[in-house]
């Protein structure tokens, strides 16, 4: 049987969560649905969203949003959360305690800068996990450090430093608005410049941590464009999409439809 090289190298790095490949990643708010159609892989309950005096009530929010996720879908998506940056100590320790009351697979931690603070989530959440009475160590961990010049070139530092941490990850607008670069051609993502550079760092951190990388569409990509990114994130090796549109979701799911297509012929 003729397999792809390329196609066989991409699944070898795609994100997995448990024992579940995790290809397409949708960020919804705390009080958002999750879609009716184009069921991504994993759902993220973006948790920044919450007002400083809305975190007492995380827990309950929580708890609410993925009762109704379990009780909707039948084989609902892997469940996330996208947690305050880790400066913000009193947001994110509220944060976790809602995270691990609720079981949730994973964690998505933005702003990260170099694998110490890895090392301090991993900390915090074994810490929630054995006061709480829970299993240490099920909860997965995906760090942007692709967010913020600082994790960028801090990126080799992300290796060995926790079992739980499965992806590294990037987003070429919270970048870009960082360091002041101009958006990508919305006709298709070929990054140049920073963003080129930066996107190459996030793959070659994931692959110097043996995880997966992960990408993150930009908003404003529309049809085929979509398409077009999804397809290119693929041959370069990242293993899990993020978006914030739930309209981006069916691209995402075909490019790694496609893929597994091409490595099974």
């Amino acid at each position: 049987m003729f397999v792809n090289d390329e196609a066989a190298l991409a699944i070898s790095a795609r994100l997995t969560i448990g024992e579940r490949f995790i290809g397409s990643i949708l960020v919804v708010p705390p009080h958002g649905a999750a879609p009716r159609d184009d069921l991504p892989d994993a759902l993220a309950i973006d948790l920044r969203t919450l007002s400083q005096t809305g975190i007492a009530n995380e827990r309950h929010t929580v708890a609410n949003v993925i009762g109704r996720l379990r009780q909707d879908e039948p084989s609902p998506p892997a469940l996330l959360a996208l947690v305050h940056p880790l400066e913000d100590a009193d947001a994110v320790s509220a944060d976790l305690a809602a995270i691990v009351a609720a079981k949730l697979d994973g964690i998505i931690l933005p702003g990260a800068t170099s694998g110490a603070d890895v090392q301090k989530l991993d900390v915090m959440l074994s810490v929630e996990e054995a006061m709480t009475g829970h299993d240490v160590g099920k909860i997965a961990i995906i760090a942007l450090g692709g967010d913020n010049a600082t994790g960028l070139l801090a990126a080799a530092s992300f290796a060995a430093k926790s079992a739980r941490l499965k992806g590294f990850g990037w987003s070429p607008v919270a970048l870009g608005a960082t360091v002041g670069t101009l958006p990508a051609d919305p006709k298709g993502e070929h990054f140049t410049g920073t963003l080129g550079i930066a996107r190459g760092l996030t793959r070659l951190g994931a692959a110097a941590a043996g995880i997966a990388a992960v990408d993150w569409l930009d908003p404003q990509l529309q049809g085929d464009a979509t398409s077009r990114t999804c397809e290119a994130a693929l041959r370069d090796g990242f293993g899990a999409i993020i978006t914030t549109r739930p309209e981006q979701v069916a691209a995402i799911n075909r490019a790694f439809a496609a893929l597994g297509a091409d490595a099974d012929g």
